[in-house]
């Protein structure tokens, strides 16, 4: 890594990481400008470049965003509204101008990948849409500039952090200062340096980073507390959530449950509430009510009155009123249960 990386590190790469970071960081491409008109020979003007879609050529590598769940949901969902409504012309495709090792003009796509995927798919549904809309980039526009606009130009949709990351990684390679490209990509120089701890991280951290079941932050702040154990905690962390009916895994999710003290004054009283359960265990089987009731007078919650009532009867051991020292009003309490529950 450059050395005006501050010696960041990748700490934890596993083999199927480094394959997919190897390819969206290391994604190079020596862009020469051609000439505009000649590579849009074919195609009309109207304001905007109508480009047959067939003369669109991606840069494999290049698009910084993860293939998931909700990138697929969304191309499906913008080859609707193509079918319905067109390709809007308000929102065309992003086209830099090169030229190939045989020196032909080739029209690169550098923004608008989901566009492109809708149109293609609008069209395998036979849904009729020959040229695309295109802007050309300006005159000078280089590598770095395309990588760039695909944060800076996408507010309405930003890209998710790991593929910020990848480019913070792309411009770091390429020599560019973490204050610049903090700068550039208007993050602070901090962020950048935590965006690329986590673009070190196994695939199956960045994955629940990129399909929104835990933030950037958390990732982050997970791998500087548990290192290479942090996959393994934040996954827990998803299956409690999950247990829990949410989808997205939060610090208050990952933080251990604290265990309720029991008030000294109700402590004998849980003791008698147990004893008086498992003397009377044909009542408790039968109607658990009697758990509840116990653990409002105990001020504790039900699970903690049937775990101590199973741990009883596991035992085996049959108490002994002369060794329950609680008062005589929760003795009263309890002896009340029956009439309550009927």
């Amino acid at each position: 890594m450059n050395d005006q990386s501050g010696n960041l590190s990748l700490l934890i790469i596993d083999d199927d990481a480094r394959e997919v970071f190897e390819k969206k960081s290391n994604f190079q491409l020596d862009l020469l400008s051609g000439s505009v008109k000649k590579a849009m020979n074919g195609a009309k003007s109207s304001d905007l470049w109508m480009c047959p879609i067939d003369d669109i050529v991606i840069m494999e590598g290049f698009n910084v965003r993860s293939e998931t769940a909700q990138y697929r949901e969304k191309v499906e969902k913008l080859a609707n509204s193509i079918i319905e409504n067109g390709f809007y012309k308000s929102k065309p495709l992003a086209i830099f101008v090169g030229v190939d090792a045989e020196g032909k003009n080739v029209n690169y796509l550098y923004d608008g990948h989901r566009r492109y995927a809708a149109a293609k798919l609008a069209i395998s549904r036979n849904f009729e849409l020959p040229n695309l809309p295109c802007v050309t980039s300006p005159a000078g526009t280089s590598l770095e500039d395309l990588t760039i606009a695909m944060v800076t130009m996408n507010d309405g949709d930003p890209v998710d952090p790991f593929g910020v990351a990848i480019v913070c990684n792309r411009m770091i390679k390429g020599g560019t200062p973490i204050e610049e490209i903090a700068r550039r990509l208007m993050l602070s120089p901090t962020y950048v340096k935590d965006l690329l701890t986590m673009m070190a991280a196994p695939r199956a951290l960045r994955n629940l980073v990129s399909e929104g079941h835990v933030s950037a932050t958390l990732a982050i702040s997970t791998i500087k507390k548990h290192g290479t154990s942090a996959p393994a905690v934040l996954q827990e962390g998803v299956e409690k959530a999950k247990a829990q009916g949410k989808t997205r895994v939060t610090g208050k999710t990952l933080a251990p449950e604290k265990v309720k003290t029991i008030k000294p004054e109700k402590r004998d009283l849980l003791q008698v509430a147990t004893d008086w359960l498992a003397r009377n265990a044909d009542l408790a089987d039968k109607d658990k009510r009697v758990f509840e009731l116990a653990a409002l007078l105990c001020e504790v919650s039900p699970n903690e009155v049937e775990g101590r009532y199973a741990f009883k009867l596991k035992d085996g051991a049959q108490p002994d009123a002369t060794n329950s020292p609680a008062k005589s009003s929760g003795k009263e309490q309890l002896a009340l249960a029956p009439e309550i529950l009927t």
